[in-house]
């Protein structure tokens, strides 16, 4: 199990730099106005200007790193799981890891 935790890090840290590469190539392609909120029906309702994809790239950066950190410390206090699963330091880091690359691909789907 963890090699399998390993493996999701890697692939969700792939992503992460897929995200950073995908958000530096097509930036200067972007019109000065981006839709950053969509209705129920996915028609855009709110709009700003194309530098808050940076904030985007930042936020899905600093979940990353937090959910590293999170993976390492099964006591962490924000790490809502039942007891019996903190218990097992290295089932608490594949939990982790799932949701780590779970969130991973909503932030490179939104970006």
């Amino acid at each position: 199990m963890k090699t399998i935790s390993f493996a999701l890090k890697i692939i969700s840290f792939v992503v992460l730099i897929l995200i950073w590469i995908f958000t530096i190539v097509n930036f200067k392609n972007l019109p000065e106005t981006i839709p950053i909120h969509y209705n129920i029906e996915g028609t855009p309702d709110g709009f700003g200007p194309k530098s808050t994809i940076w904030f985007e790239t930042t936020l899905t950066t600093a979940l990353f790193l937090f959910l590293m950190y999170v993976s390492k410390n099964p006591d962490f206090p924000l790490l809502n799981i039942p007891q019996n699963i903190k218990k097992k330091p290295i089932l608490t880091e594949f939990i982790v890891s799932i949701l780590l690359l779970i969130i991973m691909l909503i932030f490179a789907d939104v970006n």
